[in-house]
This record gives C-alpha cells, structure tokens and sequence, in this order.
C-alpha cells in the first residue's frame, strides 16, 4: 500500500491534508512526508513508521538522527552521501547501518556492499532529517526550507526568510462537509465479492487539483444495496439509476466468479453532480482552445477545456481525476455511462489495468481493454462493450499524472 493510503486510511492525516501535501510537491517539489511536515501538524515518529512500513524497511530513531560514529563516517564518502540522500549511522554486528529516506536501488546497494566488504542495513528517516544530519556530520549547506521545517518541528519560530515554499505558522483549517449516517463516500458493493476498506469522507481541495465530491445532505438515507443470486450465464448490466449501486458484471459460466477472485471498482454514493453541466454550441477547434487556454481562470476550466476538445474524436470518453491510489470520475460524454454515474465511480489503481499502466508510464497508451480482471469491470461500468482498442491518455504535472482520459471509438478501435 502507498505512503498516501497508509497516511489516510491510519487517520494521521485528512485526505484534504495528504491533497494539499500532493499539490505542494508538484509546485515545490520534494517527498510527500516533507510537504505533508509542512503543512499538517501530524507526529514525525508516526509518519516515518508509516514511511518505513511503506518502504518495507524498519525505521531509524525519531527526530535528530545520532551522529555518525567515525568507523561508519570513513566508509562511505561524504559526496556519495549527498547524493544518494543516505547517512552511515554506525557498524553494528558487520553491518553499516545507513540512514535513508527512500530504498537504495538494488544496484547502488550492491556496489556499496561489494565496496566495503560488509552488508547493508537500511533504515528510514524524513528527507528532513537526512538532510540535517548531512550537515552536522558532514558539513554541507542545509536548505532554507529544511532549516524552517527543522524550526517548525522543534516548536521554535522560523530565523529565515525567503519566499519559496512559505512558512505556515499554523496548519491550516480542515473543513470537513457533512457526513452521510451510515455510509462512507466511496464504499465497495457486496455483489462485487471483495472487502476493500473505505477511504475517510472526501472534501474539496484548494491547491491541488480539484476533487470530484457530491455535497452530500446529512441527514440523506444511504441508498439500499441489493445482492443479486448467482447467475447461470452471461448477462449485460442492466441501466443503472443515478444514485443506485451498479449492477455486478456475470462473466458467465454455471456459477459466478469466487469473490476472492474477481476485482472491483470503489463505488461512491451520489446524490446530485458535484458541478453543473457545461454547455457548448459546436466543436472546438484548434484555435478556439488555444485562446480559451489564455482565459482559463482555474484548473477546473482547463480540465473542462482539455476534456471538451478530446472528446469529439471519439463515440465515447470519460475523465478521472487521480487521489494517491484511486482514479475519481471526473466527466464522461456520449453513448455510455451518464457523467452523473460517472462521477461515483472510484478506479482503484493499485491492480492492474488500462488506467494504472498509464499512470506509471506517464505517456498515452492504446491497446484493447482485457477481457478479464479491473479493465471488464470498467468497462462494463461504463456501459460499453467494445474489445477494440482504446486510449488512455495521462495528464502529468511534472512528474506526477493528476488525471486520466480515455476515448474509445466502439468497435472500429482508437
């Protein structure tokens, strides 16, 4: 499970705070454990465990990292340790201990230990920390921005100035909307056949890229969820309503898939769409973008603007806006799925499929959807039924895709 997910899903943070972490570090750039220091009051020794855990390794002791002792110090050079963001902390039993704030690649890792004739044991710590612990053991220049999160963390007022990123005096103020009684935002649909744990109530963003939410009325009754039996052969997903929970996908067979086998999305309760319907007279050309671009007040208009342009080549279309693990429908055009059900759907993107291979590789990728497993259910979900090629295009800032568009041409293939 990512960082993100851990952070939300242990309660150390909201999700509005690990949003505001994820948009910081694409204005700012760092790790996500330094933008989220910087802008939530969440304990360091919680969040490096959870780092650690992350990383599959143990953590190194919280808060200001033990001095180098000399035989650990001589072992590895002070530009290597720059560079690869690593402190030796001592030898214990043969082994160097180092202090890293991400996995060594297994090749780094491997010349060390054949350099220095000793294995390694890593243990992890914030950036944050690394970084201070370069400088008083080795001497180099520590940022402006570790020196405030160093002050910050040691409840003493900020001695730097400077503008980038700014210096939060305070966390700032989580404003959660009303919660349904007794159902979560995204919750997974019993006939689906797996348990996926709920993410906490999901609210809107101000820094990073917009999140998709329903203002959900406090006291609104949660929609009955109803388990269909077992179907002896293929069926078609009948039309869903609005705000009812989807109709499960029968693969076909005298029995339906065991649980414990077939994947499914996240599904959200949806009362009303979160933002009203656009309209727009006649297609948008080249040139008619290009200008809009210009006029874009916010990142919604650019999303609207990007997603009004591509889906006029194509029979279908349908936008995700990215969460840590979880692909949010965003808006959805043409003969499938309404953008009212669209929008209550959640892709998890930690299983394989047409979405999460896109958002690894951060490029564009064409290929047919698989018969079988997230990419069925997905489309199936969408209302559509074509094995021909589709498209799924990432929209990346920097080096992190924040959303996900796919188009299909029916049968004819993209």
């Amino acid at each position: 499970m990512s960082l993100s997910s851990l952070i939300v899903q242990r309660e150390i943070a909201t999700i509005r705070q690990v949003e505001e972490a994820l948009a910081r570090q694409v204005v700012y750039g760092g790790d996500l454990v330094t933008n989220l220091l910087e802008v939530a009051r969440v304990d360091e020794a919680t969040v490096t465990e959870l780092l650690a855990e992350s990383l599959g390794l143990p953590p190194a002791p919280a808060g200001e990292l033990p001095l180098p002792t000399d035989r650990a110090r001589a072992m590895v050079p002070p530009e290597m340790a720059a560079e690869r963001a690593m402190v030796p902390l001592s030898v214990e039993s043969e082994r160097l201990v180092l202090a890293v704030a991400e996995r060594l690649p297994a090749e780094i890792e491997e010349q060390l230990e054949f350099a220095l004739g000793l294995p390694i044991d890593q243990r992890v710590a914030p950036m944050v920390r690394i970084r201070q612990a370069l400088t008083v053991g080795f001497g180099f220049p520590l940022e402006r921005r570790f020196e405030r999160l160093i002050a910050r963390l040691g409840g003493a007022p900020s001695t730097t100035g400077g503008s980038m990123p700014p210096l939060l005096s305070r966390p700032p103020d989580v404003v959660e909307p009303p919660k349904m009684r007794s159902s979560p935002p995204f919750k997974h649909s019993p006939s689906r056949g797996i348990a996926i744990t709920a993410l906490p109530s999901h609210r809107i963003t101000s820094a990073g890229f917009p999140a998709v939410t329903a203002e959900i009325p406090a006291n609104a009754p949660a929609p009955p969820v109803t388990v269909p039996p077992p179907a002896a052969k293929s069926t078609t997903p009948a039309p869903p309503s609005v705000d009812g929970p989807p109709t499960p996908v029968v693969t076909g067979g005298s029995r339906p898939p065991s649980p414990s086998m077939r994947p499914a999305l996240l599904m959200r309760d949806v009362v009303h769409a979160s933002r009203p319907p656009r309209r727009r007279r006649g297609p948008v050309t080249f040139d008619d973008a290009k200008r809009e671009v210009e006029d874009a007040a916010d990142r919604d208009a650019l999303l609207d603007l990007f997603f009004d342009f591509a889906r006029q080549f194509f029979d279908y279309s349908v936008i995700f806006i990215v969460h840590g693990d979880i692909a949010e429908g965003r808006d959805a055009w043409g003969a499938g799925a309404s953008r009212e059900r669209v929008v209550g759907i959640g892709v998890p993107l930690d299983m394989p499929s047409l979405l999460s291979t896109a958002k690894e590789r951060r490029t564009p990728v064409t290929m047919p959807p698989a018969n079988d497993g997230l990419d069925a259910v997905l489309i199936a979900d969408l209302q559509r039924s074509t094995r021909a090629s589709v498209l799924v295009v990432p929209i990346v800032v920097r080096t992190r895709a924040v959303a996900l568009f796919l188009g299909d041409c029916g049968d004819l293939g993209v």
